[in-house]
């Protein structure tokens, strides 16, 4: 693609599509046959640390991928960590890493103001369109197959629910129920996410992790180089530390449980995003995407299966896993010694 830089004058061919925590989605409207099928992915205001790049111990981590070391764009670096460290480990049929595409700032802050009455009240009183980025992604409208035919609902709204039963009464076969429908549909998913292998492949990757946080935690403090709070609270707490011994294991060990840690922890919380269109008589399949026979309404079905929010997690994170996990342990250590104290007593 030659170099294109969104400018004001483009953010008219934009609209609101979708959005989660970190990332706002716009769709194209406009007729340049280049975003024709494309969407748009910006990130909104968020206080996200090191924006110039990696730091010196995550370049040490992803030292491999010199790209990925060498970016002094913290997007980009995003973007290069989709294309090289995730794709490759969930299958390139399943992920779309995108292009990075210059935008200006003008360009932004008009996107911004467009948008606003299309989005929730709640979400964009939360965080707005971050106006400073100098990237946005550009994508595949992975809602659209082949022929140019649109599957599932391609944009949310306060009316989701009813444009969900709408499309459903159109999709299915079935008797004019909007609970058998809604059970059908998950039939459905159900039988694609198994006939697709998908979450078999996104199983691998998050298993990568072999020592989960309590053990990464002390690889993380000899990389920063700092006390391991977590073998002080151990031993102040006069708990046994069965990964005391990970602080005499050689750097490049270390590194790479950090590495493996990150990746699964990036797997963990991505997205599974699953794309549907009746076959009707007639109309041609193609083989780049999946088919399936749903036999309680004896139609066929084209689907497509993407990994979507494989953002990098930054390293200064693990401190806030770690926090998380201790969390999570004192409520469940309260919750046993809760339902004994419940049990009755035996005389």
């Amino acid at each position: 693609m030659e170099e294109i830089v969104l400018e004001t004058k483009d953010a008219v061919d934009w609209s609101y599509r979708s959005e989660g925590v970190v990332n706002l989605v716009l769709a194209y409207t406009g007729t340049s046959p280049t975003f024709l099928g494309k969407v748009l992915r910006t990130k909104k205001m968020r206080n996200t640390g090191n924006e110039n790049g990696l730091t010196t111990q995550e370049k040490l981590i992803w030292g491999d991928i010199k790209d990925l070391v060498s970016s002094q764009n913290k997007e980009i670096a995003e973007y290069l960590f989709v294309k090289h460290v995730m794709k490759p480990l969930l299958g390139h049929k399943y992920v779309h890493a995108g292009i990075p595409l210059p935008v200006e700032k003008e360009f932004l802050e008009s996107v911004k103001k467009i948008v606003t009455s299309q989005r929730h009240s709640w979400r964009a009183n939360a965080a707005s369109v971050d106006t400073n980025r100098r990237f946005a992604l550009l994508m595949d409208d992975l809602t659209i197959f082949s022929h140019g035919f649109r599957g599932g609902i391609c944009k949310t709204t306060p009316k989701l629910e009813l444009a969900f039963e709408h499309i459903l009464k159109d999709f299915f076969k079935t008797e004019d129920d909007s609970g058998v429908r809604a059970n059908t549909f998950i039939e459905l998913v159900t039988e694609t996410v198994y006939a697709s292998g998908a979450l078999d492949q996104l199983l691998d990757v998050q298993k990568l992790d072999k020592y989960n946080i309590e053990g990464a935690i002390h690889a993380y403090y000899d990389l920063v180089d700092k006390p391991c709070k977590a073998c002080q609270e151990l031993e102040s707490s006069k708990l046994s530390n069965q990964f005391g011994s990970m602080h005499s294991i050689p750097q490049d060990e270390k590194i790479n449980i950090l590495k493996d840690f990150l990746i699964s922890s990036t797997a963990i919380d991505c997205s599974v995003m699953i794309s549907f269109r009746p076959i009707e008589t007639g109309l041609s399949r193609s083989s780049s995407h999946g088919n399936i026979h749903l036999e309680s309404t004896k139609q066929e079905f084209e689907y497509k299966v993407h990994f979507i929010d494989l953002d990098m997690r930054p390293l200064k994170r693990m401190e806030a896993y770690h926090e998380s996990d201790k969390k999570i342990m004192k409520t469940y250590l309260e919750m046993l010694k809760k339902k004994k104290g419940d049990q009755p007593r035996r005389f």
